[in-house]
């Protein structure tokens, strides 16, 4: 819940993708320094996880971190560094391998495990929206509300309500997911699947017309925006609006914390009551309007005739010099 939030998201895909991985490398190092415990991955964020068991088992020598493995002999394993290892069980941890004997290749073709899926949902090149795929895909994030989701918009196109748009568009849109996400991500068997939860579920609640409209909330309910914005983004707020809208869920989003936090107050302390407004409160909001002024100065100029280049001149706002396109 500290980690899902809007805000977030939205500061990574505005900021420079090496930018953006190093300061969430930051965050999840705020506990304790990864590089330190041999947990620092090849690509950033490969494959975080979420594990308070691991950093003391690491520090009293229960488990022992080690590279990749160069290759077996009979009774032993000889890892990358050169260093050998006698054990008596191996276990692959290597996930599962995704396969679907049933259809045939022109419905769905695997190429170790990458899947030719709109939006890892509809095939590409089926003649009607028939056939859904539900859970084929891993995001950074829960993956119950993802596949709710997903089945709200197979329900839509189903039913008629929503409609796919023509196959070369979808083609379009798979080369440019998938680029974009070798980039994060990086290349390989299991990062084919792997996807941002927030951006993933912002795209499908797109498509079924249930996308939460901050700047609307801002205007006619800002203590709600607030929370939407930068408070944890739980299911709740793909009920606001749209097919499916339930009445309660402006309360959840509300109460979710006090929910959250109840069941570990077996104690009740008297605590000073906390001021909304507050330095960290000043700077979010400033890093926002700043965020939004950059982009809206960048399109102005565009459509003026002038060419927007960004420079990074510091770590907090994207500064854009303008060219003259004649």
């Amino acid at each position: 819940m500290t980690m899902s939030r809007r805000y977030t998201m939205g500061m990574r895909n505005f900021l420079p993708s090496y930018l953006a991985a190093k300061i969430s490398e930051k965050v999840m190092s705020s506990w304790f320094h990864h590089t330190n415990l041999g947990l620092e991955p090849k690509f950033r964020l490969k494959h975080p996880v979420v594990n308070d068991y691991l950093p003391s088992q690491i520090l009293q020598g229960s488990i022992i971190v080690k590279p990749g493995i160069e290759s077996f002999t009979d009774t032993s394993v000889i890892f990358q560094d050169g260093t050998v290892a006698n054990v008596d069980e191996v276990i692959f941890a290597t996930g599962y391998s995704s396969t679907f004997p049933f259809l045939d290749n022109d419905i769905i073709h695997l190429n170790n495990n990458d899947v030719s899926l709109y939006k890892y949902v509809f095939p590409i090149y089926l003649e009607k929206p028939t056939l859904a795929f539900l859970g084929l895909v891993q995001p950074l994030g829960a993956i119950m509300p993802t596949v709710e989701i997903q089945a709200r918009w197979a329900a839509r196109v189903f039913k008629g309500a929503a409609k796919l748009p023509s196959v070369k568009k979808m083609e379009s849109h798979c080369l440019k997911s998938k680029d974009k996400k070798n980039k994060w991500f990086g290349v390989g068997r299991t990062q084919v699947l792997q996807t941002h939860y927030i951006d993933y579920i912002n795209d499908i609640s797109r498509e079924i017309g249930i996308h939460p409209n901050v700047i609307y909330l801002f205007i006619s309910d800002p203590r709600l925006a607030w929370h939407v914005l930068f408070g944890p983004c739980t299911p709740y707020q793909l009920r606001l609006r749209g097919p499916g809208k339930w009445s309660g869920a402006r309360n959840a989003i509300l109460t979710q914390w006090d929910r959250t936090i109840k069941p570990t107050k077996t104690r009740i302390l008297h605590e000073n009551p906390k001021s909304w407004f507050s330095l960290k409160t000043v700077l979010v909001i400033g890093s926002l309007l700043t965020a939004l002024w950059c982009s809206r100065a960048r399109a102005n100029a565009e459509q003026s005739g002038y060419l927007a280049l960004p420079v990074y001149g510091t770590s907090w706002t994207r500064i854009f010099s303008m060219v003259r396109i004649y």
